[in-house]
């Protein structure tokens, strides 16, 4: 059921044949959250090009308000928090999720989480550290704005303002409907715009479109448990990448797991 709820999705996304104008790039990244525009921004030298739906970027990441954990960082050392450290935050992770997380990936975000905050605040995000422990973490590392504001506006802000500096190409009101294959490889996506259609050959595509709580056809197929509670957060979040990405042969995991 769940396949044919994505492939309904993908006829309605694909409409009818049209003729196209085509161009290049070394990545296409879909998709103009956090993720999208770190994506973009971190292709050093390539010909990048960022593809947002909506009328700007921002995504769920627009919505988050509390701020961004890293384990073992400087604020801790100066606040003299100690003993934190990726494994720790990884424990936490786990627990938090009920013990059903991809341990791999868990690990991969916790063992980068102190890079990562270094990072964006060498573009100018400049994040504190939240003494007090939020929900059962066994140390405080929380991290979000000095001045109190939310933290998902702070990071598009500087994110945006680093990828448009790198000399990405952020085109908005152009959604993705669809990738393109050769030799059973991903070589380029077609995207729909208010003004047309037209696709473009890349070295790589990079999907960051996020989940897909605002879809409440699929919502309702892979967890019935929801059905009638209206979505919150971005209401782009309509699985844009997951249905590309399966009719392109990608096998798509913990769909239930909204």
């Amino acid at each position: 059921m769940k396949e044919t709820v994505l492939a309904a999705a993908l006829a309605l996304s694909l409409g009818s044949p049209s003729a196209f104008a085509a161009e290049t790039a070394d990545v296409v990244v879909v998709g103009a959250g956090a993720a999208g525009l770190s994506a973009g921004a971190a292709a050093r030298g390539a010909k990048v090009i960022l593809l947002e739906k909506t009328t700007d970027a921002g995504g769920n990441t627009a919505f988050a308000k509390l701020g961004l954990n890293a384990a073992a960082t400087p604020d801790q050392a100066a606040a003299r928090i100690t003993g934190d450290s990726p494994t720790l935050f990884a424990a936490d992770t786990i627990r938090y999720g009920h013990q059903i997380n991809d341990a791999a990936l868990v690990r991969a975000m916790t063992v980068t989480s102190a890079p990562a905050l270094a990072w964006l605040e060498t573009l100018g995000a400049k994040l504190c550290l939240r003494i007090t422990p939020v929900g059962s973490e066994e140390r405080p590392r929380l991290m979000a704005p000095c001045d109190g504001t939310a933290v998902g506006p702070r990071l598009i802000q500087v994110l945006k303002a680093k990828a448009l500096q790198s000399q990405v190409d952020l085109r908005t009101q152009a959604r993705a409907t669809k990738l393109i294959l050769a030799d059973q490889k991903v070589s380029g996506i077609e995207v729909q715009t208010p003004k047309g259609r037209y696709q473009i050959k890349a070295k790589a595509v990079v999907l960051a479109t996020g989940g897909f709580a605002a879809y409440s056809a699929l919502v309702n197929q892979v967890h019935p448990s929801l059905k009638g509670i209206a979505p919150v957060g971005f209401r782009g979040a309509t699985g844009d990448g997951l249905v590309i990405a399966r009719a392109a042969g990608a096998f798509l995991l913990d769909l239930d797991q909204l």
